[in-house]
């Protein structure tokens, strides 16, 4: 055991660990967190590689990790980390989400590939959260109410409510809650949702009601106020004086919901 855990031949170069599965990790924050710095060469042996994996799935982009000690002298490190389906904008800033609904990195770290351009299938589906006193931070997880909602509406098609518009845009407010909107024609009202008297498993029935209201109709629709349970909705038609509105408008940031997500 002196002779493992002196010998030179087992010590660990900690600069030339190799890592894989990085892209919306920090390697200096990976290196970090399990301590491969400094010039302490421990011997293969004496790694603990279950602690380093803890160590990694702390991180809020890592899903899992895998350490693996081979001797006589390498460490090599496996990441699999937690992939985006949504960006989620607060203020002025914006939230790489996963399916679980963490907050896990800004969407500063994402590729233009990823975020798209406004205008291919690429674009991840976005939500501007307009409300007040509230804000989301890299760790953070989305409620499972909300979160139903968002992965429910983010999926929602200009096609799948009968609609002519290039694109739709979600949000959510303090005083209409979660609301799609198609830019400079209809405004569409969800509401707010609850675990039990209004859960989010209702949205389905309430987009269908949307397409049904909007029929042929749509050039003539302005908001739409949706009610499943009495009846389906009503709307508000005819050409409405301008007003002021907190209505996302779309940008280079502001990414439209143009394909179904999972």
């Amino acid at each position: 055991m002196v002779w493992l855990t002196s010998d030179p031949t087992f010590s660990v170069d900690l600069a030339s660990v190799a890592m894989t599965g990085l892209r919306y990790t920090d390697p200096a924050q990976a290196r970090t967190a399990m301590r491969l710095v400094g010039d302490v060469h421990p011997a293969t042996v004496v790694i603990s590689t279950r602690s380093l994996e803890d160590a990694l799935e702390r991180l809020p982009t890592v899903a899992s990790a895998q350490v693996r000690a081979v001797l006589p002298d390498q460490l090599t490190v496996a990441v699999t980390e937690r992939q985006p389906i949504l960006a989620w904008r607060t203020g002025d800033a914006a939230w790489l989400m996963d399916v679980d609904g963490n907050v896990f990195a800004p969407t500063s770290s994402a590729t233009q590939d990823e975020l798209g351009d406004g205008a291919s299938g690429s674009a991840l589906p976005a939500v501007d959260d307009l409300r007040t006193a509230v804000s989301l931070h890299v760790g953070d997880r989305l409620d499972p109410v909300n979160l139903e909602a968002v992965r429910t509406l983010g999926s929602v098609t200009p096609d799948m409510v009968g609609s002519s518009a290039l694109a739709l845009f979600l949000s959510l407010d303090d005083d209409d809650g979660w609301v799609l909107t198609s830019p400079g024609h209809w405004r569409a009202i969800f509401g707010h949702y609850t675990q039990t008297l209004a859960p989010a498993s209702r949205i389905a029935e309430q987009v269908q009601c949307l397409g049904a209201l909007l029929g042929d109709a749509e050039r003539t629709v302005d908001v739409v106020t949706l009610a499943v349970g009495s009846g389906c909705g009503t709307y508000v038609s005819g050409t409405p004086e301008p007003r002021a509105r907190r209505t996302p408008r779309p940008d280079a940031t502001r990414r439209p919901n143009k394909t179904a997500r999972p």
